[in-house]
């Protein structure tokens, strides 16, 4: 008789729900009014939030623009050849499942004179030389450029484009040569913004997308997934405006996305954004965020996942997966010029989804936050650390968060933007900048570090920029390093990427370092994706005490070629002459010093190149 009473009593309360009645006690409308207004600022400052970065960063650039091109550089009649007259960052980049010698790279850069344009940069032989793709994205203002790989080595690319007119479009095309050459440009998502005087914005927007393809052999396979905010606010309409994780499909065999929308999370959330995607081998679609449902300057903000079993047709609830303190005022002012000027947490997640992984199935998540230990409200005063968990139940559970970087330093020294990627072996690579060198982050690094265990160790922290730089936002500007960046990692490499502004002019050029995951002695190299020179490993390396260092000018300069140690500090000076355009060979003895890592430096107006020596006794 008690089963038959929780019975029915469940039926009643499921025909309430399905109904519209409920059983709850009245909601109160003072409470819910408050809730709304409160909602409908929140909405109103990431409008300006967005706005401010997609395209008041471009007017800002265009009194920039005089500095920029004095960089270094050829006429302007090789303005289409990337050689570090511009400012490039905020980058991701995606590898050929197909072909892991196909690697491309796509950083927005900032033109001056109020124009921002994504170009590609391709290597279809494991880094050893790149190329530009014949495609390159303009717009007088947006970003956030986006790579994604289908199994059989389709490129997908998205970008956010903001006319004149206020428009803005979330757009696409795809390549099939590996980055080379794309399609036609089609639509994922078109909005549309509008001025409201004195200094406010309404209107409809798409923001901060990522993608991801199914690359399972679910009756999914193929399907391309995009997740971002969406936003929709009318300021003569609050209670019609929302603001949420959305996304939109395009099914496998479709040459266009399903113009729908998706609802992950709306307006039960008060703010989020950094959302991400991933599909594990099952077809499953994994969603993540950052968010929190509270509001005012005590809320409590989290990392979310939710998931889909149906295509992405729908999606289950979202679940906190981890804290993260993160000051909210940094749309305002006051932000410490040695921050980037863009500051966020920056989230990143990964799905393990390689068939033959010891670890496929697992799931992480990286972000940077404030001293997770600690209960007080996030602050800007405090410095910022990168954290890291997993799950290996397909999100049913978390692990603690832990910190990655492992310096225990007295000064102020923050760590940002952090990466993850997992390879077809299941190493894991997590990456971000560094500050560790210097008080108040005057001289900033990349670092990476590395996990083969699955998520349950973490390696000792690698430096793998070979020369540091300085992001304080009066040199770098406001976008400065960008909202995000992205590493990669092959079978056979860690591929750290990042916007290096070695040379404290200003400038940011693309960098990426590869470092090997084997054991076979094989030392790294770092490269500029930008330059017009090149530098060959040394040869032999490891060696004993003589070698050969070859390396290549694109055009004449002066060279200086230097041998440093681990910590930057100068060693012996090879050359230090001016070249003619060519290919050159130098010898070298290094019998004098004791063994271990050094690195060999090529330095010209415009570039920075290093390899790695590994001198061995």
């Amino acid at each position: 008789m008690q089963n038959s009473f929780i019975t029915a009593a469940a039926l009643l309360l499921f025909l309430a729900a399905g109904s519209g009645l409920d059983c709850r006690e009245p909601a109160d409308p003072i409470r819910e009014t408050e809730r709304q207004a409160a909602f409908n600022r929140a909405i109103e400052e990431q409008i300006r939030d967005i706005f401010r970065e997609k395209v008041e960063r471009v007017r800002n650039d265009k009194r920039e623009a005089a500095r920029d091109l004095t960089l270094g550089g050829p006429d302007d009649s090789e303005v289409m050849i990337s050689d570090g007259r511009y400012r490039e960052s905020e980058i991701h980049a995606a590898v050929n499942p197909a072909n892991e010698d196909n690697i491309v790279i796509a950083p927005i850069r900032s033109l001056g004179a109020g124009l921002i344009s994504m170009p590609l940069y391709y290597t279809r032989d494991h880094g050893q030389s790149w190329q530009r793709s014949e495609f390159e994205a303009r717009a007088e203002g947006g970003g956030d450029p986006m790579l994604a790989f289908d199994a059989d080595g389709t490129l997908y690319f998205s970008w956010i484009a903001v006319d004149a007119d206020l428009s803005v479009s979330m757009l696409f095309a795809s390549s099939r040569d590996g980055g080379a050459s794309f399609g036609p440009v089609d639509s994922i998502f078109a909005g549309q913004l509008y001025f409201v005087p004195p200094d406010s914005y309404a209107g409809s927007m798409a923001d901060k997308q990522w993608m991801a393809v199914d690359r399972s052999s679910s009756d999914y396979r193929g399907s391309l997934y995009a997740i971002f905010l969406e936003f929709e606010y009318n300021p003569l309409s609050p209670g019609a405006s929302y603001a949420g994780i959305y996304l939109r499909r395009k099914p496998a065999g479709n040459a266009r996305f399903v113009p729908e929308s998706i609802r992950i999370a709306g307006n039960e959330f008060s703010a989020k954004q950094f959302a991400g995607i991933d599909v594990d081998l099952s077809g499953r679609v994994h969603a993540f965020f950052w968010g929190s449902k509270d509001f005012g300057p005590t809320a409590a903000y989290h990392l979310w996942h939710a998931f889909s079993d149906d295509g992405a047709a729908s999606f289950s609830p979202p679940r906190p997966i981890a804290a993260v303190r993160f000051p909210t005022d940094t749309r305002q002012t006051g932000i410490p010029s040695f921050l980037p000027q863009r500051l966020h947490s920056s989230p990143q997640f990964a799905v393990d989804n390689h068939p033959a992984s010891p670890y496929r199935g697992n799931m992480y998540a990286v972000w940077a936050s404030n001293d997770l230990s600690s209960s007080r409200a996030a602050t800007l005063a405090e410095p910022f650390h990168i954290y890291f968990c997993r799950s290996s139940d397909r999100g049913e559970s978390w692990s603690s968060p832990r910190r990655v970087n492992d310096d225990d330093v007295s000064y102020r020294a923050d760590h940002l933007l952090a990466s993850v990627s997992v390879n077809s072996r299941g190493t894991l690579m997590l990456s971000w900048y560094d500050g560790r060198a210097a008080p108040d982050n005057r001289h900033v690094s990349y670092y990476m570090a590395l996990s083969e265990d699955g998520g349950a160790s973490i390696s000792a922290n690698r430096r793998v920029a070979s020369s540091g730089m300085d992001i304080n936002a009066e040199l770098l500007g406001f976008f400065g390093i960008g909202d995000y960046n992205k590493s990669v990692a092959t079978s056979l490499f860690a591929v750290p990427i990042w916007a290096d502004g070695r040379g404290n002019n200003g400038g940011l050029n693309v960098y990426a370092a590869f470092i090997p995951l084997d054991t076979s002695g094989r030392t790294g190299r770092v490269i500029n994706i930008n330059s017009n020179a090149e530098l060959s490993e040394i040869q032999p390396n490891p060696l004993r005490q003589n070698g050969r260092i070859q390396y290549r000018v694109g055009r004449a300069a002066h060279v200086i070629l230097d041998i440093v140690d681990v910590n930057g500090r100068h060693c012996i000076t090879v050359e230090d002459r001016l070249r003619a355009v060519g290919s050159y060979e130098v010898e070298v003895d290094l019998g004098q010093f004791a063994s271990g890592l050094y690195f060999c430096r090529l330095r010209t107006g415009e570039t920075s190149l290093s390899q790695q020596i590994l001198i061995r006794r």
